[in-house]
Formats: C-alpha cells, structure tokens, sequence
C-alpha cells in the first residue's frame, strides 16, 4: 500500500509514512473500529448477561415447582375419573415413588374449598389433630393448614406401609418392648429380613369401580357384578368361595352411607356437591394374594383427586384406619 500524503510505499503495519510521517490511515481505521467496538460491548453483553440470568432464575424456579407464587405444588393435575385417582396412587405404591403417592392427592384445592365451620359442625367438637386445622384468614394460617394436611397424608401412607411390610415394628399401634441386648438385636434383625422383601411390588390391577360411574341409584348387587364383570377368567377362578358375599357386604354398607346422610355431610366439609365425593373400589393381585382398596375421592375444578385413604367404606366395614384402606380378600 502507498501513503496517502506522498505515495510513498509502507506496510499496512506501519504506523507513520516513513518519507512525510504522515498517520497511516488504514492503522487509525482499525483503531477507530476497536473503540467503537469497546464503546458498544458494555450495553450488549450486559443485556446479554442480563437475558442469560433471567432465563436462568426461570429455569431454576421451575426446577423447584415455585412459579408463579413462590410455593411448590403438592397436588397433581387431577385424573379424569375417581378410579383413575386410586390407580394412580396403587402404582405409586407399587413403584414405590413416593411423590407420585402423594401428588394424588387434594392438597392445595382441599383447603381452597374446605369448610372449617362444616367440620366442626360434623364432630361437635375441635381436635388440633383435625384435617383442618384452623380457618383459612391468612396465608400463614393457610400455609399451616397445608403443611398440617400433608403431615397427615405421609403419617397414613407410612402407617399402611408398616402395616402390611413391617408388621413387627407396628406392632398394633403399640410400643415394643427392648429390655436386653438380645431384644434390640433381635428386633434389628426382624425389621431388616421385613423391610427386604415388598410385598406390593408386584400389583397388578384387576378390576375397578366407584359410585360416580354408575347409571341411576345402582344396588349393591349391581356394582358387585359390574365389578366381576371385569374380571378374566383366571382370577375368578382364583376367587375364594366367599368373596363374591364379601365385596357385596362392603358396597351394600357404602351405599347405606347414602342414605344415612353420611356422604352429603362429608361433601360439605370439602366444600363440594354430594356428586363430587365418592368412594371407589379398586380390586388388585400382590403377594399372591388379592386385595381391595377403597379410597375416598374429591373432585375439584373438573379433576379427581384422592381425599382420604381411609373412606366410608372402610370407617363403616370396621376396617382399621392403620391399613390406610387396603385389606387382603379373605383366603
């Protein structure tokens, strides 16, 4: 390249004309280009910066299920009919998660439309152990109402699980005595040989059946052969002689619940329609053996979810509340 004062050649590097010493233009050029350059970074990689973190922060509240108000959803999304609910919470307990048991649950729907007043009015008294704990006037009452619900929902699905896995250390609800080494040995051992082996790990859903899904006012015989109805061959084979009696026995006492007024003063307390609460029956093999759940259901926002473990059902067929609304079929 040549000077532009004089013609004389020089380097695109140099930065003077050797002959005039007149600035080589192409050296202030690219220095210009640079500062403009150093002047426009600070706006565009602060921007960037800024968009990378609030994408990030997004992210991350996500994560942790805190959007849009900063607590994380217990609930689920609900199912399209109340046996869906119970199934879903049976495999839960067949995969063992946990967090999919629980998220079958209504949690924060629960306490948006619960009725303290109704409660109250349904016991004729105020436990502190009550499902609703105190009346929804402010978020810190709410968020007390939430955690207290969900205390309840885990203490029910360890008390099933202790139940039926590790019977010893239920021991009916009762203390064990360890009065020696050996004992606390013992019982160590007891506990580890039960907790090894799961008995619902292999549960297989047969048949299921709820009050909602039947036409009319269904009788206790219909929904008993709607029930057998759906089951293959080979487990009505597999049936004890007396079953058939035994599932009649536990709808007939449910649908006498109707008529007691039992279900509508319950639906009230969730503050619901009668037609929104309904038990289901849910009939399941494990272990060898075949089992019925009936599980209490809501329905909240055109989704179902469960409301107890422990239903009408069970109160009402002297089922104990431990069981959390699974019994064995009698052998």
């Amino acid at each position: 390249m040549n000077c532009s004062e004089c013609g004389q050649p020089i380097n695109s590097t140099d930065e003077f004309c050797t002959k005039c010493g007149k600035k080589n233009m192409a050296q202030e050029n690219i220095a210009l280009n640079k500062k403009n350059m150093h002047s426009r970074n600070p706006f565009v990689f602060g921007l960037f910066g800024i968009i990378i973190g609030v994408i990030g922060l997004a992210i991350v509240l996500f994560a942790l299920n805190a959007l849009p108000n900063g607590q994380g959803s217990i609930e689920g999304r609900g199912y399209r009919n109340p046996t869906d609910a119970g199934e879903a919470y049976l495999l839960g307990l067949k995969n063992q998660d946990f967090d999919a048991m629980i998220s079958t649950f209504a949690v924060e729907s629960y306490h948006k439309n619960c009725n303290f007043q109704a409660q109250l009015e349904r016991y004729s008294a105020y436990r502190p152990n009550f499902p609703i704990l105190l009346p929804n006037d402010n978020d810190f009452a709410y968020h007390l109402n939430l955690e207290n619900r969900k205390k309840q929902i885990v203490q029910n699905i360890i008390n099933q699980y202790m139940v039926y896995n590790v019977p010893s250390g239920f021991n009916d609800g009762q203390m064990v005595a360890l009065t020696n080494t050996d004992d606390l040995e013992d019982f160590i051992d007891t506990l580890e040989d039960e907790t090894e082996d799961y008995i619902f790990d292999d549960i297989k859903i047969i048949a299921s059946t709820s009050y909602a899904d039947q036409e009319g006012t269904p009788s206790a015989r219909q929904m008993t052969e709607n029930i057998l109805d759906l089951l293959p061959n080979n487990v009505l084979q597999k049936l004890p002689s007396d079953a058939e009696e035994e599932i009649e026995d536990i709808l007939k006492i449910y649908i006498e619940s109707y008529d007691l007024g039992i279900t509508a003063k319950n639906a009230e307390i969730y503050g619901v329609k009668e037609d929104d609460l309904t038990d289901i029956a849910v009939l399941f093999e494990a272990n060898g053996q075949l089992w019925i759940a009936c599980f209490e259901t809501v329905k909240y926002n055109g989704k179902w979810y469960i409301g107890n473990l422990n239903s009408t059902i069970g109160a009402l067929s002297g089922w104990i509340i431990s069981t959390g609304g699974i019994q064995p079929i009698n052998d």
